[in-house]
């Protein structure tokens, strides 16, 4: 299993999720914004009025009716739309995205979403009689079952100005957006610096950010003493033995078929669950079995569970191996620091 080295507590600023959660048939609608606490003070009865107002229609789209300055804003990758409420320079944003309802276990449901914000705001998880205290019930719609405002409070991580050269962190922070997958070489929407990530992250400042795009949630391009590399981060459906034999493919061009699949069995079986501080990732290695060859082309994957199954959120590390040895630290932080 791998191992984050101990580093100096990273520096911190306060943090609020304010978040609907709504059931709908075989679907719940999340609306979630993340902010400064106070730019989310005087919200939390409009939010409830929007869910309180609520309706669908015959194929379960959302019908809004929006308080006087708000408006609902087109959205992107796994956001359905944005609601953005214009009281505050800049707006704050909402962002809407729809996933499956549990099959049961509604509480248990509820408790894994609610606890899994409770980390992005650096809050430790609790039992769902506890998280009641946090939670608004609200009857909305025409479904027959409560939907929930959840209010949670504590902080997230910032740029330090005294981290060390060997874990330099620079902190981007997202709008609340939330976004989809595709490789370098897949065609696909331009992409450029310019257009910033829909998530939140802490990145090491030689990683040169490449831009997002409706299927990339993050790029990253590394350059460092000879070595290049990149860093994607995506969502995509979490089936592993389509996707291994996929990686297998890209990082060994120079094997046969049954070669590849030999190797994406055998990276699969070496996979390894890795407890970080703030998430649970599994951690999967592509490449040459020739572990004398350290520039052969290599990939590292990262697993990220996400607000619901089967998306997942993963982040690759492509590059030879001996630049991945070298970047695998840099690399769990940020996937630890991920935010969304």
């Amino acid at each position: 299993m791998y191992e984050v080295a101990k580093k100096s507590p990273a520096a911190s600023e306060p943090a609020r999720i304010l978040a609907a959660i709504i059931p709908n048939g075989d679907s719940v609608y999340f609306i979630k914004a993340f902010e400064q606490p106070q730019r989310l003070d005087a919200l939390s009865g409009e939010l409830s009025q929007i869910v309180q107002d609520l309706r669908f229609d015959d194929r379960g789209g959302p019908i809004w009716k929006l308080p006087s300055g708000w408006s609902q804003t087109a959205g992107s990758g796994m956001a359905i739309a944005n609601l953005e409420c214009r009281h505050s320079d800049p707006p704050i944003r909402f962002a809407v995205t729809v996933l499956g309802a549990p099959i049961d276990n509604w509480e248990r449901y509820l408790e894994e979403n609610i606890n899994r914000w409770r980390g992005q705001v650096m809050l430790e998880p609790q039992s769902m009689a506890l998280l009641r205290s946090s939670i608004q019930e609200v009857a909305a719609g025409e479904d027959g079952r409560n939907a929930l405002i959840v209010d949670l409070q504590g902080k997230r991580m910032v740029a330090s100005s005294t981290a060390s050269r060997a874990t330099p962190l620079e902190s981007m922070t997202s709008d609340n957006r939330e976004g989809v997958p595709v490789s370098k070489s897949d065609s696909s929407p331009s992409m450029t610096a310019n257009t910033p990530s829909p998530i939140q992250y802490q990145a090491p400042a030689h990683w040169r950010f490449a831009g997002s795009n409706p299927f990339r949630l993050a790029s990253f391009e590394i350059a460092d003493a000879g070595e290049s590399g990149e860093v994607t981060v995506s969502v995509a459906k979490d089936d592993l033995e389509q996707n291994s034999a996929m990686w297998q493919q890209q990082v060994g061009q120079r094997l046969s078929e049954e070669e590849n699949r030999i190797a994406a069995r055998k990276a699969v079986e070496q996979m390894e669950t890795v407890e970080l501080n703030h998430h649970t990732v599994r951690i999967v290695q592509f490449g040459s079995d020739d572990s004398s060859d350290a520039q052969a082309p290599a990939m590292l994957i990262a697993m990220v569970p996400t607000e619901g199954a089967p998306e997942t959120i993963f982040v690759k590390l492509r590059g030879s191996g001996a630049l991945i040895d070298k970047e695998k630290e840099n690399f769990l932080q940020f996937v630890d620091s991920i935010r969304w």
